[in-house]
């Protein structure tokens, strides 16, 4: 068995080819051609060679030296004639008047690809889905597959969904395919069975982390051997796929050789000694064994908690027996996440505690850790878009293969344990997408440890770094979750589509992250938080700034699902285009909210709480301000004192008002507050109660009025939000267009008047506030209208496709 590395450069790829390495002069490796032999073999590789762009000088060199195991190579750069799309053609064990004719006619990739055909020269296709100058599209890759029969499926530097993507279409190519596109075409095809191909890897290693950890091997035992089964398309790929913290660690590690080689004053400097602790682990002389111990001891003293993040990633890096850095780089990135959340919460705690008291200079004191955050972070964040699979590229992949492939959707919440209809809908959706076998995984960030209900089967929790109390929802904690490894968690897990519930902290990573990876977003607008706020704080200006903040946060979504046509007409009025609205669709599991016979148990219920009236009105959601939860007040007090004893008020659930509501209906009968109730309970009371009573101005839809219309109980709702549009007017329920308490209770008095006169008529509306719901209640049309039907899982008749997984 022969193996090689066939895709590594040296010293001589010297030619800065990105625009950051040639804003400072930069070559793009700093590697030693003998120092890559010696990690190539040390790796296990057979023979050794180094692809340099368009230079062979390093493999000249070792010839030289290493002439039994080692042949010419290059990296050449080539171009699609027609509109200079650059490609990069690896070519094997050239001679130097091979390597002068090719740099002569790389300019058209056509005349290259002929060249190579007539002096049977071994070759490779190098990493095919890399869009390299913005021009690449899926046309450039079915002309790469008819001009070539071997192509690179594992690159070191590329993600493994690039490498597994590009493998899994050219193992389904067949005969008549390459019929179909030699004609659309009109190409010839490299070979007379070009729908067999050849496979390489190479590890693509530019600054000698990775060499030899991805490779090439076949059956041969000889150097020429191995030569001839490039050729005849026998070889196979092995070793690591890329990601981004290694494609990350190696851009570090080239900008410490471009300051070690250029720069005299940077081998004095802190940073360098750290570098070089990590890179070079117990290498080097005493001094600079000294130096690295004096670092150490430096930030010991320094005895602050970002220092000591710093401190300790160090030092268990110093401590590791071995000094190989490629299995040092995922505890690298572990720990230098926890150096970023450290900086993070540093700066989050600042704001929390020093913006309410209008402290500025302290805030702007530790506004100044941002700066470092940024630096720290940079490379990692950049490395992530480097290595995207264009969606374009992807999405032409998936319908190219033969076989099916199963999309999976990530959907982000900051709220999934909260009294809010949000949650309530979310961990249902969680539910029934098991059920309908879709590939949906929520992502939260809560402490696990203290929360009330346990989290939804398949749940991905991303646990919080800081979390603080939501501004007048003071029982919501919300929770910043760790940058760093959330980027980890999500590439990890290389969704399809991500799925935005919140603009929190969550939803705006999740923004990121999906922006980087050039994944699609799909925002739910489930909550008017400029509405909230005025209703709070009665501050147009900070309702305006929030409205204008939360539009922002819409503006970069491709899909944006609301609650109502109502929301609809606000978000184009506000600059969102009317073909990424759409209504997000509701549902419930009926097998738990519906109508019942009353039994003891609901009778016990009221005689618990001492409600002795014959018309039971409920409210039931989160006990805030925002819910124009002072009308609710005056309506109960109106009705009592019009009809003393006849009305019992259930207000069911918990919140920040809640002690404020109690003592103002402290001298009522016939009134309870449940606190927070479970579903069981919940639709106990639904079942109960004779009408739900819901002055919320602020709701974009309202749950609880859809769960109490399938559990029978007609609703009354006001003219504003999204509430309005899931009842029947004057059918399932009533709009009052005031917050006039006599208009409330003439509508509550009509509803008690036609269960006491006309219980026909009474019965008639239960059964239409159920129909109501029964007539648009699909939870395969929600999945359906948000991630779509690619999500869904195929029946177990077939054998699909596996998705691509880290």
């Amino acid at each position: 068995m022969g193996k090689a590395d066939l895709h590594c450069h040296s010293k001589f790829s010297d030619v800065p080819s990105t625009f950051v390495l040639k804003a400072y002069d930069s070559p793009e490796s700093f590697t030693e051609p003998e120092y890559l032999y010696r990690q190539a073999k040390s790796r296990g590789m057979d023979y050794v060679t180094i692809t340099d762009h368009d230079d062979i000088r390093g493999c000249l060199e070792l010839q030289i030296s290493h002439p039994e195991d080692t042949f010419v190579s290059c990296e050449v750069t080539a171009y699609f004639p027609d509109d200079n799309c650059k490609v990069h053609i690896l070519v094997y064990d050239i001679t130097t008047r091979q390597y002068d004719k090719m740099m002569e006619i790389r300019l058209d990739l056509f005349v290259l690809r002929d060249y190579i055909i007539e002096h049977n020269i071994a070759y490779s296709v190098a990493h095919a889905t890399y869009d390299q100058d913005g021009k690449l599209t899926f046309n450039h890759i079915e002309k790469l597959v008819l001009l070539f029969d071997v192509f690179e499926v594992i690159n070191g530097a590329a993600s493994f969904q690039n490498n597994a993507m590009l493998h899994r279409y050219l193992k389904s190519l067949d005969a008549q395919d390459f019929k179909l596109l030699e004609s659309k075409h009109n190409i010839k095809p490299m070979s007379s069975d070009p729908w067999i191909k050849g496979f390489t890897g190479g590890s693509d290693d530019h600054c000698g982390i990775l060499i030899g950890s991805t490779y090439t091997q076949n059956l041969s035992t000889t150097k020429e051997t191995f030569i001839d089964s490039l050729r005849n398309k026998s070889s196979l790929a092995n070793g690591i796929h890329g990601n981004f913290e290694i494609y990350a660690t190696g851009v570090v590690k080239h900008i410490h050789d471009y300051k070690t080689l250029r720069d005299k004053k940077y081998h004095k400097t802190k940073m360098n000694n750290f570098l070089e602790m990590f890179f070079n682990g117990e290498e080097g002389n005493w001094a600079r064994r000294f130096k690295k111990s004096q670092s150490l001891r430096y930030l010991k003293r320094k005895n602050n908690r970002t220092h000591n993040a710093l401190h300790n990633l160090l030092q268990e890096i110093n401590q590791q027996k071995e000094t190989d850095v490629a299995q040092k780089i995922p505890l690298a990135y572990e720990k230098v996440a926890e150096l970023h959340d450290e900086m993070f919460r540093s700066v989050v705690k600042a704001l929390v505690k020093n913006l309410p008291s209008g402290n500025i200079f302290k805030t702007f004191e530790h506004l100044s850790t941002l700066f470092p955050m940024m630096v720290l972070a940079s490379p990692f964040i950049g490395s992530m878009r480097h290595q995207v699979l264009k969606s374009e590229l992807k999405k032409n992949l998936i319908a190219s293969c033969k076989g099916n492939y199963t999309q999976k959707a990530l959907w982000f919440t900051d709220t999934i344990d909260d009294l809010n209809g949000v949650s309530v809908s979310l961990k249902q959706m969680a539910k029934q997408s098991q059920l309908l076998n879709y590939r949906l995984h929520l992502v939260t960030c809560v402490d696990e440890d203290n929360i009330h209900t346990s989290l939804p089967a398949g749940t991905i929790n991303m646990p919080p770094i800081f979390q603080d109390k939501v501004p007048g929802y003071e029982q919501q904690k919300i929770g910043f979750p760790s940058l760093l490894s959330m980027m980890r968690r999500i590439i990890q897990e290389q969704p399809d589509q991500i799925v935005i519930s919140t603009p929190g902290p969550l939803g705006l990573g999740a923004l990121l992250c999906a922006k980087l990876m050039d994944v699609p977003i799909k925002a739910i607008y489930h909550t008017d938080f400029a509405a909230q706020a005025l209703r709070i704080t009665n501050e147009p200006t900070l309702a305006k700034l929030i409205d204008k903040l939360s539009n922002s946060f819409y503006q970069f979504a491709d899909e944006v699902h609301v609650p109502s046509q109502a929301y609809i007409n606000k978000l184009t009025k506000a600059g969102l285009e009317l073909q990424r609205l759409k209504i997000f669709p509701r549902a419930l599991d009926l097998n738990q909210y519906k109508p019942s016979i009353l039994t003891q148990s609901h009778f016990n219920l009221k005689h618990r709480y001492q409600l002795n009236g014959e018309f039971t009105l409920l409210f039931a959601g989160r006990i805030s301000e925002d819910k124009n939860l002072q009308l609710l007040i005056e309506i109960f007090e109106l009705a009592n004192r019009k009809a003393p004893g006849r009305y019992n008020m259930v207000i069911a659930g918990d919140g920040p008002y809640l002690e404020n509501l109690k003592a103002q209906l402290l001298s009522q009968d016939n009134i309870c507050f449940t606190g927070r109730l479970d579903a069981h309970d919940l639709v106990s009371w639904y079942q109960l109660s004779d009408l739900f009573v819901f002055p919320s101005h602020t709701d974009t839809f309202g749950m609880v009025i859809l769960e109490a219309q399938a559990c029978g109980t007609p609703c009354l709702v006001t003219s504003s939000g999204g509430p309005k549009e899931i009842i029947q007017n004057n059918i399932s329920g009533k709009v009052i267009h005031s917050d006039d308490c006599e208009d409330w209770f003439s509508a509550i008095e009509a509803y008690f008047n036609i269960k006491a006169d006309q219980p026909k008529q009474y019965q008639e509306i239960i059964h239409a506030c159920t129909n109501n719901v029964l007539a648009n209640n699909s939870w395969q049309r929600i999945f359906d209208s948000v991630i779509g039907a690619e999500c869904r899982m195929p029946t177990p008749q077939h054998t699909p496709l596996q998705p691509i997984a880290a």
